[in-house]
């Protein structure tokens, strides 16, 4: 059986998913499982948000990048 789920929440697909799609901008950017989306950047320690800033434009529409919007994420969430 396959179960289609989309989320912005990259937590939520790591946690719930045994192969993840990454769109960006309309477009297949990564397809995989989770560890093999991780090992692929060859990095010890990579989460899917790695991935993702890898495989993605790495700019929003904004301006900003998505590593700047990735660690601003982070400070908010550790000082709540």
């Amino acid at each position: 059986m396959t179960v289609l789920t989309t989320t912005h929440y990259i937590e939520e697909a790591e946690a719930y998913c045994e192969r993840v799609a990454i769109m960006d901008r309309g477009r297949l950017a990564g397809i995989g499982t989770p560890a093999a989306l991780k090992a692929s950047l060859g990095e010890r320690g990579a989460t899917l948000e790695d991935v993702f800033t890898r495989v993605t434009a790495d700019t929003t529409e904004s301006g900003g990048s998505y590593r700047d919007v990735r660690r601003l994420r982070r400070s908010i969430t550790q000082h709540h």
